[in-house]
């Protein structure tokens, strides 16, 4: 068998279509984004958002500052072959690699149905004892799902080293719940 060709974190992203998500979550998304920012750092609350529906997901494609999220920053992810690195997604902007993590993290965990990655936000902000892991970003995507989902097994709140505070819910309002009680 011949090695593969792409680099470990590297993706091959293809669009099923470029129209934007017009899933009723997208509201949903835009809606507890800007909560978010008001129960964290204001305008300067970044990161990412994703929520299940079904076997798809819906997610914003960069870090985006949640006070001002839009449709526009969301993309429907379809499918990931977590093999041949390929992620078929709805939505006009390609997102970053990291993505994929969340796709995997979703459909590892059924009892993970929303997922948010501040960014910019550390746990000494939160006030809160949140174990550090590193998940080494350089390594391959399967292996940082590895160590999450070993993680998880224990926390719903995490602090990923030099990535952010990484914090899974059933839905959207279980994350809000666990902010307010930080």
């Amino acid at each position: 068998m011949s090695p593969h060709p792409l680099q470990p974190n590297q993706l091959q992203i293809f669009f099923a279509s470029h129209e934007l998500p017009s899933n009723p979550l997208v509201n949903e998304i835009i809606k507890a984004g800007k909560t978010i920012a008001e129960k964290t750092d204001g305008d300067q609350t970044q990161g990412i958002i994703s929520l299940e529906f079904g076997k798809r997901i819906i997610a914003t494609a960069h870090t985006t500052n949640f006070s001002s999220i839009e449709r526009d920053h969301l993309i429907e992810i379809v499918d990931y072959d977590a093999y041949k690195q390929i992620l078929l997604i709805m939505g006009k902007k390609e997102p970053k690699s990291g993505i994929a993590i969340n796709w995997m993290l979703h459909h590892a965990k059924q009892e993970i149905g929303a997922i948010i990655l501040l960014e910019n936000i550390k746990k000494t902000t939160l006030n809160t004892n949140i174990q550090t892991i590193d998940t080494q970003p350089q390594s391959p995507i399967l292996n940082q799902v590895k160590t999450l989902l070993k993680a998880l097994q224990k926390d719903t709140i995490l602090q990923i080293e030099n990535q952010g505070i990484l914090i899974t819910g059933r839905t959207i309002s279980d994350i809000q719940h666990q902010l307010s009680n930080i």
